[in-house]
């Protein structure tokens, strides 16, 4: 009998429901924030390449800012749901993924740099003491002609010279596109040829690191 085991599973939702005057809303609240935190001390902020977008200030101001985050939270929650919740014995009760739980595990930091510049690329790599992390997308991309495309690797690619079923997978940037991925997950994104585009990226925190 041949069992399939150490399953890899990945949340891909879109949200058609939200439309593009909600989305642009967004993009004018990312570019606005960027560019204050621009003016500030790039030392620091190159060290983190994270920013407070989600802070309570942001989101009074800007209440998609607030729905977003929890688009954000639900995909986080929908991932952790999606794998057995009874691992108590081997962690303690920290371990369990409430709504409550993480909230605090991705607090209101922005994660990395969602602003992507025309010839830019990201290498492989993935996302140290992470539990996962989530991509939103505020634009479509036409891959083929503009690349920028998300590939994510078989967490043991760097080891598999014949048995396997594929290395890679491939996922389209859409508008208003969640991708939320477990942070252990090496990926990549091609070299982007097209003009400046934005996305918005959170990290949660591994629970018995917290």
């Amino acid at each position: 009998m041949i069992e399939t085991l150490f399953a890899t599973h990945v949340l891909v939702k879109d949200f058609p429901e939200y439309s593009e005057s909600w989305t642009n809303t967004i993009k004018g609240a990312v570019k606005a924030h960027f560019a204050e935190n621009s003016m500030k001390e790039d030392a620091q902020r190159s060290k983190s390449h994270s920013t407070r977008l989600f802070s309570e200030d942001n989101m009074n101001s800007v209440p998609e800012l607030r729905e977003l985050r929890g688009l954000m939270l639900g995909g986080f929650q929908r991932l952790a749901s999606s794998y057995p919740q009874d691992h108590g014995e081997e962690y303690g009760d920290s371990v369990a993924l409430t709504d409550d739980a993480i909230a605090e595990l991705t607090g209101d930091d922005l994660g990395r740099l969602p602003i992507v510049q025309q010839n830019q690329r990201m290498a492989v790599h993935n996302h140290t003491n992470t539990e996962a992390f989530a991509i939103f997308y505020l634009q479509d991309i036409d891959h083929a002609r503009e690349g920028g495309q998300l590939i994510l690797h078989d967490p043991s690619w760097h080891h598999m010279v014949s048995m396997y079923n594929t290395k890679t997978h491939a996922i389209d940037a859409r508008r208003n596109r969640l991708v939320v991925v477990p942070g252990h997950v090496w990926h990549e994104v091609t070299p982007y040829h097209g003009e400046q585009r934005l996305n918005v990226v959170l990290n949660m925190r591994q629970p018995y690191l917290g």
